[in-house]
């Protein structure tokens, strides 16, 4: 029992910190490439020294797979780029809550690729969670910063759920944190060109920003996420993770006073009961 009190805590403390992580397209102004690849830079550094210390392989045994891997390092960085550019263009509530239809969209796309039943359930779940984004919308006009926020924040979405699709054929194989290394290892040189074409400008302050971004938040966290999930039922640890979008809110609030509006708040309130409900019915 002790064990999994603990276990379940490092699931809460690692979504704590996937949340806050939100905050750092607000606290760095770079372009959000520039921030994905400090990110994807030093978390690959931090699992490469991880890896190293513990003298674990991180070779695969398929030539496919390293197709698949480079495949998931491109659809990492659209990811994670576009979920920093809604952040910054709307509010990080925004970006978090259009982000999370992610696991809504996962159904539509199983039934797609893996031609597996897609439930009424499924439909009706997705229609609510647009009545919730609705509920979140200033206006129509497509020039509005928020509607381009929400827009890049559902393209962050679909791609998650892209990556999520993919890494449910290859963590049958390997262990989670390998995976996780060559895909931030692809991203960093998929992006180091952005280097030379862009040339942004980095501070002190942006280099220690993107330094506990890639190492705490995304190496550590990843870490602590499979050691928590080895006594957790995964409807737990799976509904736990879906309140990343009421801990980011909440941390944005108490640090920089980015308040919710109503709307946003009824908002979140739909979209975040249906992905608990459709959480539980899928585990259940």
């Amino acid at each position: 029992m002790q064990t999994l009190s603990k276990n379940f805590l490092y699931i809460h403390l690692v979504v704590l910190f996937f949340a806050f992580s939100s905050l750092f397209g607000e606290l760095i102004t770079l372009p959000g490439l520039a921030i994905v690849l400090g990110r994807v830079f030093f978390s690959s550094a931090f699992l490469f020294i991880f890896f190293q210390y513990n003298k674990e392989t991180v070779r695969f045994s398929k030539r496919i797979d390293h197709a698949y891997l480079a495949l998931m390092g491109i659809i990492l960085v659209i990811h994670w780029s576009t979920f920093f550019q809604s952040v910054q263009l709307s509010t990080v509530a925004i970006g978090l809550l259009t982000f999370s239809i992610f696991p809504l969209l996962v159904p539509y796309m199983e039934n797609f690729f893996f031609k597996e039943t897609l439930k009424l359930s499924d439909i009706v779940m997705a229609n609510i969670m647009f009545c919730g984004i609705l509920l979140i919308l200033p206006n129509f006009e497509i020039p509005n910063a928020t509607i381009q926020g929400i827009l890049y924040g559902f393209i962050a979405g679909f791609t998650y759920a892209n990556l999520s699709l993919i890494n449910r054929k290859c963590v049958k194989e390997y262990c989670s944190l390998v995976i996780s290394l060559y895909e931030q290892a692809v991203a960093t040189t998929f992006l180091l060109p952005f280097l030379f074409i862009e040339t942004p400008k980095f501070t002190i302050n942006d280099i220690l920003l993107l330094m506990i971004l890639g190492t705490i938040l995304t190496g550590i966290a990843h870490a602590l996420f499979i050691h928590g999930w080895k006594s957790i039922y995964a409807k737990t640890s799976g509904m736990v993770t879906y309140f990343e979008p009421v801990y980011g809110i909440i941390i944005a609030t108490m640090t920089i006073q980015a308040i919710p509006t109503v709307n946003e708040i009824l908002g979140a309130v739909i979209i975040l009961s249906t992905v608990l409900y459709h959480s539980f019915n899928q585990t259940a």
